[in-house]
């Protein structure tokens, strides 16, 4: 876990305000891009204080990083259709937001097939919701213990009531769209023992009020 000091930044500070330096957009081929600067998504290109929160923008934080299909430049911005091989990630109902260039770089996704190592090949062969946890956990540093249950968040998915049915895809801000779970190896492979709707961070209420002086509270990404 870790505390954000300046969460309010992300529904108080205007498009232009944390601009450090122009992000030009890099010609290599790629299909994710990562906010480098808390932002919006806006349905269109003027200024996000012209919009209605919510339905016209919706406020992303710093070091998302996101899938997508779809993208061209458009008057300082990007519009962007998420989603990936799964389907569309929509944010309010919509999957096209235009995206303000200064506020997002794009990365390389090591899936694509070029200079693939080990463990790019391991994750390949994750099939389980529960295989690519444990894999994403191992990658960033913080393996989950075999030998005990562990107890995990996951962002922007949530399970469809019956778990069976499958999972949706939502990262919208404010809403209870992620999923917390109990992980287990189970006679050698990783399983959920249960999986819940829940939360990974703070909503709007409590982003611009928090109970302590430090700030909120969000799952360690």
């Amino acid at each position: 876990m870790r505390r954000r000091t300046a969460e309010k930044k992300l529904f108080l500070k205007s498009d232009g305000a944390l601009i450090q330096e122009p992000n030009a957009l890099k010609p290599f081929q790629s299909n994710r891009l990562e906010i480098t600067h808390p932002t919006y998504l806006k349905v269109k290109t003027c200024s996000h204080a012209r919009l209605e929160s919510g339905k016209e923008k919706v406020a992303i934080p710093a070091g998302c990083e996101f899938p997508f299909l779809a993208h061209a430049e458009e008057k300082g911005h990007i519009k962007v259709t998420f989603g990936d091989g799964d389907g569309d990630i929509k944010f309010a109902g919509r999957n096209t937001w235009f995206l303000w260039h200064e506020h997002f770089k794009f990365v390389q996704d090591s899936s694509n097939g070029n200079g693939t190592n080990g463990a790019d090949n391991k994750s390949a062969q994750a099939e389980t919701l529960a295989e690519q946890v444990a894999q994403a956990c191992d990658q960033k540093g913080y393996p989950l213990r075999e030998d005990e249950w562990n107890l995990v968040g996951i962002s922007g998915l949530s399970p469809k009531g019956d778990r069976s049915l499958g999972y949706v895809k939502d990262t919208t801000p404010d809403k209870w769209n992620d999923s917390i779970g109990v992980i287990a190896k189970e006679d050698g492979e990783w399983e959920f023992l249960c999986l819940y709707l829940g939360t990974t961070e703070p909503g709007r209420y409590y982003t611009l009020n928090p109970q302590s002086s430090q700030g909120g509270v969000r799952s360690r990404q």
